[in-house]
Formats: C-alpha cells, sequence, structure tokens
C-alpha cells in the first residue's frame, strides 16, 4: 500500500516524540513491504515556499519549505502556497492512506 506519514518535523532538526513515533512507524511499514513517503513541515522560513525532496533511511522524505514570519505560530498554520505545494505533491504521489500525525507547520 501506498502510504505518506505526514508530520510537523523531521530530523535532524526535529527530533522528538512525534518524530521518534513516526520514523519508527515508517521502518515497521517499509518491513512489511508497504511503499512509504514522508511529508514533514520545516521551521525554517525560505525566500519562495517549496517541497525540497530527499530521502531518509531510503524512504523518500518530502521537506515543506515556507516563505513568511513566525512560521511557528498556530495562526500561521494555514499558508496558501503551503496548500498549492502538498495538492501538486499528492496528486503526484497518489497515497492509497496518509497519516497526519501532528501538523503545526
Amino acid at each position: 500500500m501506498r502510504v505518506l506519514q505526514a508530520v510537523h518535523g523531521w530530523f535532524p532538526r526535529h527530533a522528538g516524540g512525534t518524530e521518534r513515533y513516526v520514523a519508527g512507524l515508517v521502518r515497521a511499514l517499509v518491513a512489511t513491504g508497504d511503499q512509504v513517503e514522508i511529508l514533514a513541515g520545516s521551521d525554517q522560513p525560505r525566500e519562495r515556499t517549496a517541497i525540497h525532496s530527499e530521502t531518509w533511511e531510503g524512504v523518500p522524505l518530502h521537506r515543506l519549505y515556507r516563505n513568511g514570519l513566525y512560521l511557528e505560530s498556530w495562526y500561521h498554520a494555514y499558508h496558501p502556497g503551503a496548500e498549492a505545494e502538498i495538492r501538486a505533491l499528492l496528486e503526484r504521489l497518489r497515497p492509497a492512506l496518509i497519516h497526519l500525525h501532528h501538523w503545526k507547520r
């Protein structure tokens, strides 16, 4: 099954309980043969909102970078540019399941 794990941050910058839990879940799903990808937010602002793809332990990792100020504030949780980037990513990946763990960024 194609599974997208969505979480507010990822290693190495963010290594809290949620990230550690999701990492364990990703490893377990990969071990069962599922096709897993990760979408993670970032608290590092960029000039232009974009998703940059890399890998983490061989798993595709997509980091969402937003433009703007005060990205850690809850009242900035919605971002039109982020919505467009995420929609484009979802159309490309077409996951069967999206597991949203925590989303602040």
